[in-house]
């Protein structure tokens, strides 16, 4: 081709017909034709990290115990990530909240399950000493 409007060095030349800033059909990646390619944009979370803070979330709200271990996994995975510098730091904050919420909702759940346990196992023998106090009847 030459160097017109092509692959031959020039800088590419407009289209007729088509709009201003577009290279048209088989422009080089960079120079106009942006318009068709989807642009990842820094600025935005990753998937990863929403996933994490919808698990947290989910965790409080839809399934107690699973959606946190969940959100525990995922949001280390992605906290690990963004300090190598393989995911955007925009997801840092929700991958943080829906880590946290998750540990929040495991230790809570484990914590309840103690005490409805201890629960359950002291108020049949306060009941049961009771009775036995009292001469059985």
């Amino acid at each position: 081709m030459s160097s017109a409007g092509g692959w031959g060095g020039g800088p590419p030349q407009e289209q007729p017909g088509a709009p201003p800033g577009h290279g048209g059909f088989g422009s080089p990646p960079g120079q106009g034709g942006g318009a068709l390619q989807p642009q990842a944009s820094s600025s935005s979370p990753s998937g990863l990290a929403v996933a994490a803070l919808i698990c947290g979330i989910g965790s409080w709200v839809v399934l107690p115990f699973v959606a946190a271990v969940a959100g525990v996994i995922l949001g280390k995975i992605e906290l690990g990530k963004i300090e190598r510098g393989e995911s955007p730091a925009a997801g840092k904050t929700f991958a943080q909240v829906g880590y946290y919420a998750s540990i929040a909702n495991i230790v809570l759940t484990v914590l309840g399950t103690i005490f409805g346990c201890c629960i359950a196992f002291i108020i049949p023998m306060v009941i049961a000493g009771g009775a036995a106090a009292s001469g059985g009847y």
